[in-house]
């Protein structure tokens, strides 16, 4: 087939990048597309079968079918050029099928005593045709020399042809052509940072226990929520002599939302500053609410909110000792990542004076950044007046709203969700915790007690804590507490002053999943 192109540069209408000039290595699996590409078919009229021989411009090629192959056996062609002249000429291949976008490698063997040039053919599905140069190549002095690159389809292309040509004075061989899919493998997604979140994550946190709360919840529809609670009031307490603790949830309202598919966590007994008060008290705080959630109403409970968000490394210590995986602050300095300290969980408060604009432009870096947003409420109230903790159900509504608009880019979890999604979280195992303490008998001369030396060793199944587990001792008690007017065990611990006579002691240790161990042992104080 004789090309009338008076010169290639002069025809190209699509010029593309194809490749390097590299030496590939082919597997036997690989399928070479060009057909009869070391020539050793011959077709009817003597010349290679799938062969054509192509000119252009004013060259007088003469074309060369050799019984003489690179190996020294089999079969070549050749294409002389015995003049200068314009355009060149080549021996082309059947033009094959590709698909666009795919990666093929081209290789074939020659010898010249000029430079040639190897240059592809496109043709799309409109039977356009494009050309783009494939490589440059040296003389090869007449020694056997190996081409090959790399060939792109462009799009909507859907045949090629490979042409090795020679458009000066000179004489080109070549033989064992080689066309190849490369079979890439598909680029990996970027590397997913560790401390992010797969997708922004955003959790409704509501602190105290409120009433109002309970009263609007509806406004959440699906979403779920975070509850934390102190135990005081959901008990009926009497501050302050009267039904100031009529704006709580009961024992009932709690339950309810649980049932929902709320979470209920701590939030103390009685909402004191951990940092002011004593380990004693810190143990009937944290151990002792997370104790009444789980016995009285059956709620496991992994996490607490700091009242007043205070806290400081004795206070950590603590709730890591009572079985607690993660704790909430209100320090609203940043967003959680999956290595944020899960003791020091950020968070930011809606209060009367936060506006729908801001929180969400707080959702919105949640989502843009793949980080865990803490949203902390307390009273939801129509008018919330000169209240700073309240927020007005249509501000919470416009929040829903919200977020349930953006469920594709962002996902709303409770705390124990968000927690779950950090590193190193600490593993649950199915083993109740096992507490080892023997039966104790003093001699005293004192006619009111004695200081009672006493460590139960607590050791459990759990994985990744921080500090074993503690046990959570307690005695009988009849005397309600005057500020509450609730009637709690007394908490002891070792060093306590037991009365004279036997006295028995209860023990409670709590492991991350909310599964209590309990051992009774007996103080007998004799004088």
């Amino acid at each position: 087939m004789n090309k009338t192109w008076k010169s290639l540069t002069s025809l190209v209408t699509i010029f593309i990048a194809i490749g390097s000039f590299s030496i590939p290595s082919v597997s036997a699996e690989e399928v070479n597309l060009i057909q009869n590409s070391s020539f050793e078919i011959q077709a009817s009229d003597g010349s290679p079968a799938n062969w054509s021989k192509n000119y252009w411009g004013s060259p007088v090629p003469t074309f060369k079918y050799l019984n003489t192959g690179r190996t020294g056996a089999g079969k070549s062609a050749s294409v002389t050029l015995n003049r200068k002249s314009t355009g060149g000429a080549d021996w082309g291949h059947t033009s094959v099928l590709v698909e666009e976008g795919a990666s093929y490698r081209y290789s074939n063997w020659y010898k010249s005593n000029v430079a040639t040039e190897i240059d592809a053919e496109f043709t799309d599905s409109k039977g356009k045709l494009s050309y783009a140069l494939v490589a440059t190549l040296p003389s090869s002095g007449n020694t056997w020399k190996q081409a090959s690159s790399t060939l792109t389809i462009p799009a909507d292309v859907t045949k090629v042809t490979v042409f090795h040509f020679i458009s000066k004075k000179g004489t080109l061989t070549v033989d064992d052509f080689s066309l190849v899919k490369v079979e890439t493998t598909p680029t990996p997604p970027p590397p997913t940072d560790p401390n992010l979140f797969n997708k922004g994550l955003v959790t409704l946190s509501f602190d105290d226990g409120l009433k109002s709360v309970f009263d609007n919840i509806n406004l959440l529809g699906s979403l779920k929520s975070t509850q934390y609670i102190y135990t005081e009031p959901m008990f009926g307490a009497t501050e302050c002599a009267g039904a100031c603790y009529e704006d709580f949830m009961n024992i009932s309202n709690v339950k309810s939302l649980y049932n929902a598919g709320h979470e209920v966590a701590s939030h103390t007994r009685s909402h004191p500053n951990l940092t002011a008060v004593s380990a004693v008290t810190k143990l009937f705080e944290t151990d002792g609410s997370r104790l009444d959630l789980l016995r009285e109403i059956g709620i496991p409970v992994s996490n607490l909110a700091y009242p007043y968000g205070e806290s400081n490394t004795d206070v950590v210590a603590k709730l890591q000792s009572a079985g607690f995986v993660g704790a909430r602050t209100v320090v609203p300095d940043d967003l959680n990542t999956r290595n944020t300290n899960r003791y020091a969980l950020f968070a930011r408060q809606v209060n009367g004076n936060t506006s729908f604009a801001e929180v969400k432009s707080w959702i919105d870096e949640a989502i843009l950044s793949k980080k865990w947003l803490i949203l902390v409420f307390h009273e939801i109230r129509n008018s919330c007046g000169s209240e700073v903790y309240c927020a007005t159900p249509t501000t919470l509504s416009g929040i829903v709203s919200y977020l349930t608009t953006q469920n594709s880019n962002v996902n709303v979890v409770t705390v124990a969700q968000g927690l779950a999604q950090m590193n190193n979280n600490p593993v649950s195992n199915p083993g109740v915790p096992v507490i080892a303490q023997e039966d104790i008998t003093v001699t005293t001369t004192s006619q009111t007690g004695a200081p009672v030396t006493f460590s139960p060793a607590v050791s459990d199944d759990d994985t990744g804590l921080s500090l074993t587990l503690n046990a959570f001792c307690t005695i009988a008690n009849t005397v309600p507490d005057p500020y509450s007017g609730l009637i709690f065990p007394t908490v002891v611990t070792s060093g306590y002053t037991f009365s004279i006579g036997t006295t028995i002691v209860t023990c409670t240790a709590t492991d991350t999943g909310g599964r209590i161990g309990t051992k009774t042992f007996t103080v007998k104080v004799t004088n």
